[in-house]
């Protein structure tokens, strides 16, 4: 019983070995890059694997922070917002957004535009699609606070643009 036991393992073996399979999963490929990349989610899409914050995009607050993520793989960015302590956000819902300017004729000039709103009360991590990191264009992050009767406090709070 052993010596089949043994058998049926060698076989499947170099069954694996000769076909190219491993035991170990493959890595998620990403399903998508640069422009083909607007609109989706990072998450789904695998270019959330291996992606890193923007220098310079990062704010904190006393219970969230927001940075911009930027996939070498798939040439796209988005926000992230990361809310740490739902008590202080108990009362207002905050937005994120992702905004891009493309360099034009000697203007910048609108380029895309997506935006996430996280409800009052949630922990977490979100994150708004995501929009395609071209050469020619540069990029900011923002987020702003909303209060329960739907009216905002202030305005957008931005970064600083990033190429």
């Amino acid at each position: 019983m052993k010596r089949n036991r043994f058998l049926i393992l060698a076989l499947w073996l170099a069954l694996a070995l000769a076909t190219g399979l491993t035991a170990a999963p493959a890595a998620q490929a990403a399903s998508c890059y640069g422009s083909g990349c607007a609109g989706q989610d990072p998450q789904s899409t695998g270019c959330s694997s291996g992606a890193a914050n923007v220098s310079g995009t990062e704010y904190w607050a006393s219970s969230f922070s927001r940075a911009m993520r930027n996939s070498g793989t798939c040439s796209a960015r988005w926000a992230r917002l990361v809310i740490d302590d739902y008590l202080p956000t108990c009362c207002y819902a905050i937005s994120t957004a992702i905004e891009s300017q493309r360099y034009y004729a000697g203007n910048w000039i609108a380029g895309d535009w997506r935006s996430r709103r996280v409800g009052a009360g949630l922990e977490g991590s979100f994150w708004t699609p995501m929009i395609a990191n071209l050469s020619d264009d540069r990029a900011r992050v923002c987020h702003r606070l909303e209060a329960m009767d739907g009216s905002w406090y202030g305005t957008w709070n931005c970064s600083g643009w990033v190429s």
